[in-house]
């Protein structure tokens, strides 16, 4: 009889000892996946990080353009006379600038 009651209380503490486990990985996975910082807040972070990434790429390639555009505008004084000419409405965008250069006449 004394066998069967401690046979019994060994199986009755298997099951607290389980139930107390699968409840404890239960309540972690629960706490991984849904936590802040967890699973699904890093599956967000990596889209935003995804979408920063090509608006980086769009920037950049923004930058670049009026990078070029700006060094045109530099070194060209046809390109900067013909961007201000049409910017500041003296020439309309139907029309074509063109420049005559007058050399002086070399006398001998």
């Amino acid at each position: 009889m004394r066998a069967r009651t401690q046979d019994k209380k060994i199986r009755i503490l298997f099951w607290v000892k389980l139930g107390l486990s699968s409840a404890a990985v239960l309540s972690f996975a629960g706490w991984l996946i849904f936590s802040e910082g967890g699973f699904q807040d890093s599956n967000k972070l990596s889209k935003e990080r995804d979408a920063q990434v090509a608006q980086i790429a769009l920037l950049q390639a923004r930058k670049k353009k009026i990078e070029e555009y700006l060094e045109k505008l530099e070194t060209s004084d046809e390109f900067a006379m013909e961007t201000a000419a049409r910017r500041y409405g003296l020439v309309s965008p139907t029309e074509t600038i063109y420049r005559i250069k007058v050399e002086p006449e070399v006398k001998n």
